[in-house]
């Protein structure tokens, strides 16, 4: 049996140092603080397992603990991560969905990088994402999932983007965050370094610009989003290479920014 499980602690109090300490992790100045993140759900704790991330797992039954842990890469850690067993009153104040499984997970924020003044020493690859005050978490975490789906090794989440590492943004996500760069930067300082590295920026629009059918993709690109209430800000659509939109037919003017954005990355994709 797993060490970990041999070992697990009961958790049954609110007033326990180490709950207090997860709850904190729901909050942006707890996540930032501590450099941690509550996960929830079996699909993203087992992913930060298996990306040997996992600190902590809780859950509201022994058997979730056992199922988790006495799995062949649960096996291989030996007596990490720590595994607590809690009540499920305590388990109710952590979870954030109205189904929840009654499983929990700690980690260390692994990839929400400060951004270098030298682009060229890190490895970002040819194809970014960079996001503009996108608020809506839903659409972030999707966005997450078709980057990686679609080629993306980066993404740039400029100010006034949602914290990639809220609850709703990892569900959304759905693992997406375990094979991304992510850096929380100021665009305004990023994309003309992005520029200079011979990266070319491709402003999204949903009226302007070239088809997305006809652009000529440079190998080395940044694709850019704003925000559904505001769209890109106007200096950096200045600052753009080219705008790209998506033509359509029919009564609908616009799309949601997760699916316009979806269907760029698939379209700006390389072969």
């Amino acid at each position: 049996m797993n060490e970990a499980l041999k070992r697990y602690r009961v958790i049954q109090s609110a007033q326990n140092p180490r709950f207090k300490h997860w709850l904190k992790l729901k909050t942006v100045q707890g996540r930032k603080r501590e450099g941690q993140v509550l996960l929830e759900g079996w699909t993203l704790v087992n992913d930060a397992l298996k990306a040997g991330l996992l600190q902590e797992i809780m859950a509201d039954d022994e058997m979730k603990l056992k199922a988790l842990l006495s799995s062949e890469k649960g096996a291989a850690l030996n007596a990490s991560p720590q595994a607590s067993l809690i009540s499920p009153d305590l388990a109710r104040r952590l979870a954030e969905t109205e189904s929840s499984q009654g499983l929990f997970g700690i980690m260390a924020i692994p990839n929400v990088r400060e951004w270098t003044t030298d682009v060229s020493a890190v490895d970002l690859g040819p194809f970014i994402l960079a996001l503009d005050a996108l608020q809506d978490p839903g659409n972030v975490g999707t966005l997450l999932r078709s980057a990686v789906a679609f080629g993306v090794r980066t993404v740039l989440l400029g100010k006034g983007t949602v914290d990639p590492w809220s609850g709703k943004v990892l569900r959304s996500g759905m693992g997406a965050h375990f094979h991304l760069r992510l850096y929380q930067v100021a665009l305004e300082e990023a994309l003309p370094r992005l520029r200079d590295d011979g990266y070319a920026l491709y402003a999204a629009s949903p009226h302007h610009g070239v088809e997305l059918e006809t652009i000529k993709k440079r190998a080395k690109r940044v694709l850019l989003l704003g925000s559904e209430a505001h769209g890109i800000r106007e200096e950096f659509l200045e600052m753009a290479d080219q705008w790209v939109r998506i033509p359509m037919s029919g009564a609908m003017e616009s799309l949601n920014v997760a699916v316009a954005g979806s269907i760029l990355l698939y379209g700006m994709r390389m072969p």
